[in-house]
């Protein structure tokens, strides 16, 4: 993967933290109407079990640095 494909990860995950912080502001009952379910807790596992996948892929991908003082 190029950087490019890096941001664009970068980008996903930084959007669905503003949807769940936007959601946790003003959270939403779950309810059930005429068979058809909405479960919020739900979404919001889902959408923080993406950003973890997100950030792990993110991590994987990019170039990491060591970085080490010499002591004497």
């Amino acid at each position: 993967m190029n950087q490019v494909d890096i941001n664009s990860l970068i980008a996903s995950r930084s959007q669905i933290i503003a949807n769940l912080a936007s959601e946790t502001l003003k959270p939403k009952p779950s309810y059930s109407i005429d068979g058809r379910s909405v479960d919020w807790v739900s979404w919001q596992q889902a959408q923080l079990d993406q950003i973890e996948r997100l950030t792990k892929l993110i991590n994987a991908l990019q170039p990491f640095i060591i970085g080490t003082r010499m002591c004497l």
